[in-house]
């Protein structure tokens, strides 16, 4: 029963510092630009297209610390935001 506990303690760990194994996406400066200018613009075409080939992008920050759903909540653009929302995005 002790090795157990060891065991589990010790895959605890493990799991806490690799992160069950997910690694954050991350993109080029030109593929984040990309998307907040389509974001910052109102495109919510283009941000809609985006999304679906790189879903990661939907909560990344711009250098203001804002996501792109808090910029389009600024610019109170409905559009956008059902848009960000439809893709997971969060404040």
């Amino acid at each position: 029963m002790k090795y157990l506990y060891a065991s589990l303690v010790c895959f605890t760990i493990l799991i806490a510092l690799v992160g069950c194994g997910k690694v954050a996406p991350s993109f080029t400066s030109h593929e984040k630009s990309e998307f907040l200018t389509a974001v910052k613009d109102g495109d919510s075409d283009v941000v809609d297209q985006l999304l679906i080939e790189k879903p990661g992008l939907v909560n990344i920050r711009d250098q203001n610390n804002q996501t792109p759903l808090d910029i389009a909540e600024k610019q109170n653009n409905s559009d956008m935001i059902a848009v960000l929302k439809k893709h997971g995005g969060k404040e």
